[in-house]
């Protein structure tokens, strides 16, 4: 369950830069905790009161992942509600070409630098996620 107060681990830490005009200063900065792949999120899920197996949850959490990536892929956003929306933005060099014709010749992937995915959090229960 969503709380307003966020958990995050944070320490302080001194800045030792001493070119820095901020030297000596100390500042919250997060600490990161090791990520999570995909065998660890599935034994979170199985053992977090739930009547499904790891392999159930497995099974459930790859055919999630695989269906989103090939939404993303048609330029879908997907919303989880409870968590967000995730959606696919491409990014594009501006290769200008003096007629329609060779723009067409060339092709859109001959623009395409990359696609990325921006998460925008939900925030129904006052979370102040950004």
């Amino acid at each position: 369950m969503a709380q307003n107060v966020i958990n995050f681990p944070v320490a302080l830490k001194q800045n030792v830069n001493d070119e820095s005009t901020a030297y000596g200063k100390y500042f919250w900065v997060p600490v990161w905790p090791k990520t999570l792949n995909l065998k660890g999120l599935i034994n979170r899920v199985a053992m977090s009161q739930s009547v499904y197996s790891a392999d159930i949850v497995r099974g459930v959490i790859e055919k999630l992942t695989e269906v989103m990536v090939e939404l993303w892929r048609q330029g879908q956003p997907v919303k989880r509600d409870g968590l967000g929306t995730f959606t696919p933005n491409v990014t594009c060099e501006k290769h200008g070409q003096a007629n329609l014709a060779q723009a067409l010749s060339n092709g859109p992937a001959y623009a395409v630098q990359g696609v990325t995915i921006n998460f925008k959090p939900e925030n129904s229960k006052g979370e102040k996620l950004t």
